[in-house]
């Protein structure tokens, strides 16, 4: 059964929100249709590609929401309603299990072998080189993710970023501390080897840092002091 189903098809049209793009500073808008939140920038070509049909432009991310998401909030609300679900959701397929019916999860540090790291790769339609994807085995449920966001996960940066004043796991149902995220932290992404992918994340806040090295499988092997 979904959330909100009783809810007569709501849709919310893009909408500006108090919020810039990571990419060129420009405005953000945030839009809902088919339980789905996107997030777009209005002057960039985005971040990723679409998916499918999703003709979305300037896409800087899509996030899944039930209808009863959209109820009493303000389209800054929906947004923040959004990253908390999807939020969870990603820690979920990190542990192994799927959100959706608890099945067994796949997880792959995805790295594009011949990427143009000139704006969007027309080879795997993202900017970034490197992508976390996650399957379930069971209902084949599908999500990806930054690895920058990814990193914020792992308790050597959870820690570092609060010893900062910066809860990444607590409170942050709310735009402005999604905001101090992006505008206070940033994460740089160096590839150790490519076959087999492996990754550092080197997270940075204040002028601080802590890293972490993935493996193909996205599993931690290496944590900084």
């Amino acid at each position: 059964m979904i959330a909100g189903t009783g809810i007569e098809a709501p849709e919310l049209e893009p909408t500006r929100v108090d919020i810039s793009c990571t990419l060129c500073g420009a405005a953000v808008e945030v839009q809902y249709e088919r339980g789905q939140v996107y997030v777009s920038c209005t002057e960039c070509e985005g971040l990723w590609n679409g998916d499918g049909d999703d003709d979305h432009s300037g896409h800087l991310a899509k996030f899944s929401l039930d209808p009863a998401g959209l109820e009493g909030r303000s389209p800054e609300e929906i947004y923040a309603a959004a990253w908390v679900n999807t939020f969870q959701t990603i820690f979920s397929m990190i542990e192994g299990v799927c959100p959706t019916c608890t099945g067994q999860v796949e997880r792959e540090l995805a790295v594009c072998r011949d990427h143009d790291a000139d704006g969007r790769c027309e080879e795997c339609g993202h900017r970034s080189r490197g992508v976390a994807r996650f399957r379930c085995t069971v209902c084949k449920r599908t999500t990806r993710a930054t690895l920058g966001v990814l990193a914020k996960y792992h308790p050597r940066v959870v820690a570092l970023c609060y010893d900062h004043g910066l809860a990444l796991q607590y409170e942050f149902n709310e735009l402005s501390h999604i905001k101090a995220r992006f505008d206070r932290t940033n994460t740089d992404v160096e590839f150790r080897s490519v076959d087999p992918p492996r990754a550092r994340l080197t997270t940075t806040i204040d002028g601080d840092e802590a890293w972490v090295e993935l493996d193909e499988t996205l599993s931690v092997v290496a944590v900084s002091d």
